[in-house]
This record gives C-alpha cells, sequence and structure tokens, in this order.
C-alpha cells in the first residue's frame, strides 16, 4: 500500500500529492495518524467518529483535513487500538490489534485546540453509523488508536476496499505513552532513580546474560564511537573521532572503551599519563561505566519510556521475568517494588 508523505508516527499527505483527489484510485492510502478516541456525536443522520491528535505530526495530518478540497470527501475509515486508556496493550480474539472496525465516511471539518486537533468523520444512518457505534463502547473511551483514510466512493461498502494492517504504525503507537501513563511515570521518578542505583551498584547491567539480550557486542562498539574519549586529564577530551579500544587480556564480550585516534595510538604504545595509576584498573571501570550507560539506554528503549525518564521499577522487574533474569537481581532492587 502507498502512503503519500510518511513520518515516523504519522503519514502526512503533500498538499501536492492530493491537490486532485479526483484523480488519486479509489482504495488509495491518503494516510494515517495516532489519535485518542473520543465519544462519537449522534445527528438525524447518522454517528461522527471523533479522533483527538496531539500537537505534532498527529495534529498535523489533521490539519491538512481542514483544507476546503477535503470536506465532505467520500474516505474508507479503518481504526486500530493500540492501548487502553491507562496504557494496557489491547490484543483482541487471539490476534495482535485486528482492527476494531471500518466504515465508509465523510470528511468533516476539524475542531481545533490549544493542544491539538481533533478529526471529525462522519458515518451516515445504516452499516457505516453501525460501525461507529461500536467506538461507543465504554471500554474504547480515551483509548489511543491508529486510524487510516483510504479513498472511497459514495455508495461503497467497507468491505470493498481491501486494507493491510500498517504493522509499522502499530508499533510505532505502542512506544507512546498514554496520558495516564504520562502521569503515572512522572511519579515514580524518583524511585525509578534510586531502582536504577541499586541495580549499577550491584553490576547488573555488567552482566554478561543481560548485556547479549539487550543488544550485540557490534552495537555497542557502534554507539562508543557516538561517546567522548575516556582518556583520563584534567579536562575531558574533545578530539574525534572517537573508536572502541580493546581491553587486552580480558575474556569477556563488551571490553571496550572509547579513545580517540591520538589516544588510541598512544595507549598501543604503553604510554600513559603518570598521575593514571594502574592503567588495567582503570580501563575495567571505564569498562563498567559505559556498559552500564549502553545497557540502561538499550532497556529505556526496549520498554518504550521517552527519552530524559527511568523505567519505573515494576517495568524492569517485569522485563527480567520475561527474560529469566530474576535471580541476577539484588535484593536492593526488590524492595523498590512495593509502594
Amino acid at each position: 500500500m502507498t502512503y503519500l508523505g510518511k513520518t515516523d508516527s504519522a503519514v502526512v499527505p503533500q498538499a501536492q500529492d492530493l491537490q486532485n483527489l479526483e484523480q488519486i484510485p479509489t482504495g488509495e492510502a491518503l494516510g494515517s495518524f495516532l489519535g485518542y478516541l473520543r465519544r462519537a456525536k449522534s445527528s438525524k443522520h447518522g454517528l461522527t467518529a471523533q479522533f483527538f491528535g496531539e500537537n505534532g505530526q498527529d495534529a498535523d495530518f489533521i490539519t491538512t483535513l481542514h483544507l476546503t478540497r477535503f470536506l465532505d470527501a467520500t474516505v474508507k475509515v479503518t481504526v486500530w487500538i493500540i492501548k487502553d486508556k491507562n496504557g494496557k496493550l489491547i490484543y483482541r480474539d487471539g490476534q495482535d490489534n485486528p482492527p476494531i472496525t471500518s466504515f465508509i465516511g465523510k470528511i468533516q471539518r476539524p475542531l481545533s485546540s490549544n493542544s491539538g486537533q481533533t478529526a471529525q468523520l462522519f458515518g451516515e444512518n445504516g452499516p457505516n453509523a453501525d460501525s461507529v457505534n461500536i467506538l461507543n463502547e465504554s471500554k474504547y473511551l480515551d483509548a489511543l488508536v491508529l486510524i487510516e483514510l483510504q479513498k472511497a466512493e459514495p455508495g461503497m461498502i467497507a468491505s470493498e476496499i481491501d486494507t493491510q494492517a500498517p504493522s509499522e504504525e502499530i508499533e510505532q503507537g505502542k512506544k507512546r505513552l498514554t496520558g495516564e501513563e504520562q502521569q503515572q511515570l512522572k511519579k515514580q521518578q524518583k524511585k525509578a532513580q534510586d531502582a536504577l542505583q541499586a541495580l549499577r551498584q550491584h553490576r547488573f547491567f555488567n552482566q554478561d546474560a543481560v548485556l547479549r539480550l539487550l543488544g550485540s557486542e557490534k552495537e555497542y562498539i557502534t554507539w562508543l564511537s557516538s561517546q567522548s574519549c575516556c582518556h583520563p586529564g584534567e579536562s575531558p577530551c574533545e578530539k574525534g573521532p572517537v573508536q572502541a579500544f580493546e581491553l587486552v587480556g580480558q575474556r569477556r564480550i563488551y571490553s571496550f572503551v572509547p579513545l580517540c585516534v591520538d589516544h588510541t595510538e598512544q595507549w598501543n604504545r604503553g604510554e600513559y599519563p603518570e598521575t593514571l595509576g594502574e592503567p588495567s584498573s582503570f580501563l575495567k571501570s571505564r569498562q563498567v561505566f559505559f556498559t552500564q550507560q549502553w545497557a540502561q539506554e538499550k532497556l529505556r528503549q526496549e520498554l518504550h519510556v521517552p527519552a530524559g525518564y527511568n523505567p519505573t521499577p515494576a517495568s524492569i522487574y517485569s522485563w527480567a521475568v520475561s527474560k529469566k533474569l530474576t535471580t541476577l537481581l539484588p535484593h536492593s532492587f526488590m524492595s523498590y517494588l512495593h509502594d
């Protein structure tokens, strides 16, 4: 299926591509966006589905629908639920995110607010309004959903247009935090920071079993090239490029630290600062530091926690259970699982 103007988490129609809707083939994808499901509005002619898109790519997509050429345009609307309002991933009928519903509707003028845009898609009385009415079930209220629009013709039924599940967009949606998730995450940041400190103190993030599950040694080496040179001195070394320097004599994986080219050559020649002390001890301490940093970042990404936040103790514990790593968790960390 072809998308016009694809972005990371929404598909924004390009004006030059959509100037003339009549020239777009029936069934062509006009775009998709992530939104929060609101109660449908009723009238004597049918029901209007409402989806709120937050400021950013999703609101930008909906803003496009303000253009006059989209007013009353006929589209097939397909809705996939991703999370309920509390952030729980939804799985229906033993499958991963099949559509909640689909219907043939008409684009109405969106509603604007300071925090985003609300798309309005009207389904007339009959099968289309009945399909919209499914969205009024209480369990779907404020849920995070993915909405896809395809070109349709008046009088068509939804099943006449083939729709493939946009798996990439659904996966992106799973990483989006609902409002409730964001509030809970903010409340638990102090506890999360203390719990991570307990894991670092007990070298949880330096365990080979943990590191292997979070990423390959090749990924770690690539990440090191984006770090600063760790050569000791009165001020940090700002030279580049930086490369992975292997610790000689180590029999472990991930035994690398970041050094710039000049300092790599010095260390290979055995030239160290006189104030350094034992070179091997310094390298080991730096290796511990950098593997911890890398592992924490990889875990944050795997748990879909936004940058700038730490994962909660409960989410880390659930991950450890799923990976059979609970025996590596220290007792000091376990205490943070209780309120």
